[in-house]
């Protein structure tokens, strides 16, 4: 590999003089691909920075909150210059363009991209929500694209086709507070290591008419492992629906799934605009709404023996701010969504062989969900130790058991914190 490849600096390419986008993939093809769409989207970049706060002050400047590619690499031409190189297992390409050949190739396409523009007149009213919004974003990326190559060209702003771009961004915006709309599946609980028992359902309307056509774009707000899986449009019924399979928070409370009409899929163009949400608040694991109930004997022999492990793990789940069932009422119980169960036993015993005494500690302890009774974690602890003859049985006995209770902890301590997020630190 080229040193380029590795610290994104092509020596063809200055910073200073070029616009430059680097992308690696599994292909020279996929390189060259994913790179010339960030090249895309970087253009877009120097569209709004030079547009500056004759842009930021607008109302497109405040609606603009997504991934924008305003014109595409192939229009360019040749002013586009690639480079890619590999190494056999991964490819790294370079897409790149010059200042100056942006702003010459900018211009020649102003022309054609008014003429298109002054075509287009604004929609008429339609009934019909896919249509509707199709002609809409027509109108938005016409007009948008007449704004960024006079900014690209001329630095000078074309306040009649940014005027008609906010038009076609505030229309589209407000597309969804015109829908009748009900959700279904909210306030649900997401199981340990695991999703909701009911899929999220969206159903809406749009005066009257069923949304059929319309795409969708679902995702999980708080970040964590999640793993969901919705519906990428609506049916002929105006009716999505979204699987959760595992929802896990950073802490927090509550997760929240949502869903938005997709503008960038209806369309096939990344046009930097976001629609409002619709959201679904779904109960995950924290450590702030679980307990954890500790039921583990420890034996020596058949007797019971002095506890080691359970002080041990009291003291730790106070430490890691956990609540323990025992420190809780049992009314006052009902009210944790989560509860975690660690039970079973470690027993001891101690044998003499020749001149020395053997002393075994073992057990099987298993974690659960209180709830379900689903096991999530076994593990069977085991701890070997020799004495001489004057040892006391009941002492290594002892030792033997602090053994296996100390890596049963180990064992336990660090899924029971992963399952149940401590809250986010404040800075």
């Amino acid at each position: 590999m080229p040193a380029w490849a590795k610290d994104g600096q092509h020596p063809d390419f200055p910073r200073q003089t070029h616009i430059a986008a680097y992308a690696a993939a599994d292909t020279a093809v996929n390189a060259k691909q994913a790179a010339d769409m960030l090249l895309e989207e970087l253009i877009t970049e120097r569209v709004i920075d030079l547009a500056g706060e004759r842009l930021a002050g607008t109302r497109l400047g405040h609606m603009l909150s997504g991934r924008a590619a305003w014109l595409l690499a192939p229009e360019l031409g040749q002013g586009v210059k690639r480079d890619f190189a590999t190494d056999g297992f991964e490819a790294v390409a370079v897409s790149a363009i010059e200042y100056s050949e942006l702003k010459y190739r900018a211009q020649g396409l102003l022309t054609l991209a008014l003429e298109l523009w002054r075509q287009n007149v604004p929609p008429p009213e339609l009934d019909h929500a896919a249509q509707r919004a199709k002609s809409w974003i027509e109108r938005f990326w016409l007009s948008v694209r007449v704004f960024a190559l006079r900014i690209l060209g001329e630095n000078e702003v074309d306040r009649e086709a940014l005027s008609a771009a906010e038009t076609a961004a505030l229309t589209l915006i407000d597309l969804p507070a015109q829908m009748n709309v009900s959700l279904d599946g909210l306030k649900q609980k997401a199981q340990l290591m695991g999703g909701t028992k009911e899929d999220l359902a969206l159903t809406a309307s749009f005066r009257g008419r069923s949304l059929q056509g319309l795409s969708l774009r679902w995702a999980v707000e708080v970040p964590g492992n999640r793993v969901i899986s919705g519906s990428p449009e609506f049916n002929t019924a105006g009716q999505a629906f979204c699987k959760v399979f595992m929802l896990a928070g950073n802490g927090s409370d509550y997760a929240y799934v949502q869903a938005r009409l997709d503008l960038d899929g209806l369309s096939g163009r990344r046009l930097g605009l976001s629609l409002p949400a619709w959201r679904w608040q779904i109960v995950v694991p924290s450590r702030r709404q679980a307990l954890l109930d500790i039921d583990v004997q420890e034996k020596y022999g058949e007797a019971l023996t002095e506890p080691v492990f359970l002080p041990a793990a009291t003291e730790w789940a106070r430490l890691n701010d956990l609540t323990l069932a025992s420190d809780i009422h049992p009314i006052k119980a009902k009210d944790y969504p989560y509860r975690l169960r660690l039970a079973g036993s470690i027993k001891v015993s101690v044998l003499r062989q020749g001149e020395k005494l053997i002393a075994r500690a073992e057990g099987s302890l298993t974690l659960s969900d209180a709830d379900s009774s689903a096991t999530i974690y076994r593990y069977s602890p085991s701890a070997l130790l020799e004495g001489n003859a004057e040892s006391k049985p009941s002492e290594l006995a002892a030792f033997a058991l602090r053994e296996a209770a100390a890596e049963t902890l180990l064992e336990f301590g660090a899924r029971v914190l992963a399952l149940l997020p401590a809250p986010p630190t404040k800075n």
